[in-house]
């Protein structure tokens, strides 16, 4: 079933005629379209014999990237510590299709449970990675636009204000004032201020391939680009839990500015994904709705502690101080009038504890083990498993 109005997918014919007439040696190879549920969000997949993969977008914000592709997927792989699917054939248009295309080699393998896993060796391996490309010279790479990741996060607070009110119509399991909390306190965050960095900014569960538990490829480069290295780190949250999610924050070795940020776009592609994907794509709004209630843990956890002798916090209290601590638009001091909350030694506008300690109270977030566990065997290449 398709998951946006505009699709324009592929057939095994196009494909098959596609080849024929541009890859005469490919052409007597049987042409197979991958089975639906590893079906991403930008792209068709079609297996070419044994060893190759067809990658036709199906919507028209994914057709730039066969070009982004061809044009750096072959400067970034000798830096990288694993595989990357550097295209074989950059496709034209053709046989009623009307983007380019790519062929990438098939990489054998599985990917880690969809919804999570607490493995710190991998964590550690994916680390690895992100390291590696974030050293790479970025001269002449493509700069990332406003809005896409890498980019400031003010450029896509307007998105995800509009989808709250429409979030606050269902029940999705978490407290939409509680998120609208986390996104301020995310969105306050300083920008990266420093030079930009090579980001892949999807590295989630399907966009890694591994081998008896290490990772042995990175597929998928659909929001290559130069910018803010946070939507690298934010794969603490997307993809690892528990033990693993502290091993990749820290093998990665961020600030704790840039993993606000991180954060905040774990946050919100999450938030926006619940809304679109709702009837559409329902394991990617699942997805959004755990990312959701993660960050949500996250920054409470970041802020709880509590030093000795002092009383438990109540989780409005907690919820509050995790606000203010990150910044979000309240300022301690000056002639403001003050409550003080005993909270790691905060001090908090009167303002401020009136409009949040109203909000409703927060529902308790899913322990971090309940996620999925299943690895997921998968013959895999190009995963295109992100969001667009």
């Amino acid at each position: 079933m398709p998951i946006h109005d505009d699709e324009v997918r592929a057939t095994v014919g196009q494909v098959r005629r596609l080849v024929a007439a541009q890859c005469p040696p490919w052409a007597d190879l049987p042409v197979t379209a991958l089975a639906g549920e590893l079906e991403g969000t930008d792209h068709v997949l079609f297996r070419i014999g044994g060893d190759l993969v067809a990658r036709m977008p199906k919507i028209a914000t994914a057709v730039d990237q066969a070009d982004s592709d061809a044009r750096w997927l072959p400067v970034l792989a000798p830096h990288l510590p694993v595989r990357i699917p550097v295209p074989l054939h950059l496709g034209e248009p053709g046989a009623e299709y009307p983007w380019r295309w790519t062929v990438v080699p098939w990489i054998p393998g599985d990917t880690p449970p969809r919804l999570g896993c607490d493995d710190v060796p991998l964590a550690r391996d994916v680390a690895a990675f992100v390291r590696a490309l974030h050293r790479v010279e970025t001269a002449g790479g493509p700069v990332k636009p406003p809005g896409s990741r890498g980019s400031a996060l003010r450029h896509v607070d307007a998105g995800v204000r509009r989808v709250l009110p429409r979030l606050a119509e269902h029940d999705d399991g978490f407290d939409v004032a509680e998120a609208e909390a986390a996104w301020d306190a995310c969105h306050a965050a300083p920008d990266w201020d420093r030079d930009p960095v090579w980001i892949h900014g999807d590295l989630q569960p399907g966009n890694l391939i591994t081998d008896a538990g290490r990772l042995l490829a990175v597929v998928d480069f659909g929001a290559l680009g130069v910018g803010d290295p946070a939507p690298d780190v934010a794969p603490a949250l997307w993809t690892f839990t528990g033990a693993a999610r502290d091993a990749y924050r820290t093998a990665v070795g961020y600030d704790d500015a840039t993993w606000r940020r991180a954060c905040g776009w774990a946050l919100a592609p999450s938030l926006t994904s619940v809304d679109y994907y709702r009837h559409s794509f329902p394991r990617m709004a699942e997805h959004g709705r755990r990312m959701v209630r993660a960050v949500i843990a996250e920054l409470v956890s970041a802020t709880a502690g509590s030093g000795s002798g002092r009383r438990t916090p109540s989780r409005r209290q907690v919820r509050l101080s995790a606000l203010i601590a990150t910044g979000a638009g309240v300022v301690c001091g000056g002639d403001t009038a003050q409550a003080s909350l005993c909270l790691s030694g905060i001090s908090v506008p009167a303002a401020a504890v009136h409009q949040f300690t109203r909000l409703p109270r927060l529902r308790q977030p899913e322990r971090r083990q309940d996620c999925d566990q299943t690895p997921r065997p998968l013959k895999h290449a190009v995963g295109s498993l992100g969001w667009s």
